[in-house]
C-alpha cells in the first residue's frame, strides 16, 4: 500500500463533494426510485455480462435504431460507490431522442486497484465492439461519456501508450468521449480521506492521471463542468483543456449554469437542459 501523505484542508473542501450536499442521501434515493421507475417502464431485457465479474455488467438501452449513436456511461462515486442502475434515469430521454444508451458497472476499490476498474471498462468496450450487432446497437457508434471517476475512466480510454498495450483501449473503439466533471489529474487526491482507499502511489498517477498521458488521435473530446462545482474540479477541467491544447484534439467546453457536482447529473436526464442538448448533438 502506498504511504498515506498528510491531508490538505484545502483539498479536501475541492473534492470531498458530498460534504456539501446535506440532502446527499435522498438525493440518491431519488436518482434510485427514478431509474428502477425507467427500468420498469422499458420492460425488455436489458442486464448483461461482459466479463467474470460480478460488477462486470452492463445495461443496455435501446431506442430500436440498430444504426443510432450509442451514448456509454460510467457511474461516479470515487472508484469505490455508486452503481450503474443509480442512473438509469439518464438513459430515458437519450432513448427517446433516439440514441441506444449503455450503462456499465464496474469492481471498486479498495478490493480492487485502479487498474482492475480501468481494465473492466477496456473490457467492457471490446465487449460492445465484438457484440454490439447480436443486441441491436451498432458497435462502430461508441460515445463515451462518465462522470466524476467515470469521467477519469472515459479520458483515460481516450489516451494512448504506444509501450503499454494492456493499459490503453483500442482506438478505433471510442467515436467520441464526454467527460463531465472529470478527475485528470490524481496527485490532488493523495491529500484527502478519498484517496485513503485507492493506493495512489507515484506509478499509479504516472499511469492513470489522463492528464499526464498522450491523447489518442482522432477522437473528439467535450469537457463539462458545473457552473457551481468546487475550485478543484474547475482547475482539472482548465488544466487538461491548457495541457492537451496542442495536440490537435477537437476540444470544447461546457459549464452547466447553476449546476453542483450532481445538479449536472439532473441536468443530463433532463431532457432540454444545456447539458442534454450539448451531449445530444456531440455523439458520432
Amino acid at each position: 500500500m502506498a504511504d498515506s501523505p498528510s491531508r490538505i484542508p484545502s483539498y479536501e473542501a475541492d473534492y470531498n463533494v458530498r460534504d456539501a450536499r446535506p440532502d446527499f442521501a435522498q438525493l440518491m434515493a431519488r436518482f434510485e426510485s427514478d431509474s428502477r421507475a425507467y427500468r420498469e417502464r422499458y420492460g425488455e431485457k436489458h442486464d448483461y455480462c461482459y466479463g467474470t465479474g460480478d460488477r462486470e455488467r452492463l445495461d443496455l438501452f435501446r431506442c430500436r435504431d440498430a444504426d443510432a449513436p450509442v451514448l456509454v456511461f460510467l457511474h461516479g462515486g470515487y472508484w469505490q460507490r455508486g452503481d450503474r442502475s443509480l442512473y438509469s434515469f439518464i438513459a430515458e430521454p437519450f432513448v427517446r431522442n433516439g440514441v441506444n444508451v449503455v450503462m456499465v458497472g464496474y469492481p471498486l476499490c479498495p478490493e480492487h486497484s485502479l487498474f482492475d476498474i480501468f481494465q473492466s471498462i477496456r473490457r467492457a468496450l471490446i465487449w460492445l465492439r465484438s457484440h454490439g450487432h447480436d443486441h441491436g446497437v451498432n458497435p462502430d457508434r461508441i460515445n463515451l461519456c462518465g462522470h466524476s471517476a467515470g469521467g477519469h475512466l472515459a479520458t483515460l480510454c481516450m489516451t494512448t501508450k504506444p509501450d503499454d498495450q494492456q493499459n490503453r483501449v483500442p482506438q478505433d473503439i471510442v467515436r467520441a468521449g464526454i467527460s463531465i466533471s472529470g478527475i485528470y489529474q490524481l496527485s490532488p487526491l493523495r491529500h484527502t480521506s478519498i484517496g485513503d482507499a485507492l493506493d495512489l502511489d507515484d506509478r499509479v498517477i504516472r499511469l492513470l492521471s489522463p492528464q499526464a498521458r498522450v491523447p489518442a488521435p482522432g477522437t473528439p473530446l467535450l469537457v463539462a463542468v458545473g457552473e457551481r462545482e468546487t475550485r478543484g474540479f474547475h482547475e482539472q477541467a482548465e488544466q487538461l483543456l491548457s495541457d492537451w491544447h496542442d495536440s490537435g484534439l477537437d476540444m470544447d467546453r461546457h459549464i452547466e449554469p447553476e449546476a453542483d457536482h450532481f445538479d449536472i447529473m439532473v441536468r443530463l436526464g433532463m431532457e432540454g437542459s444545456g447539458i442534454f442538448e450539448k451531449v445530444l448533438k456531440w455523439l458520432r
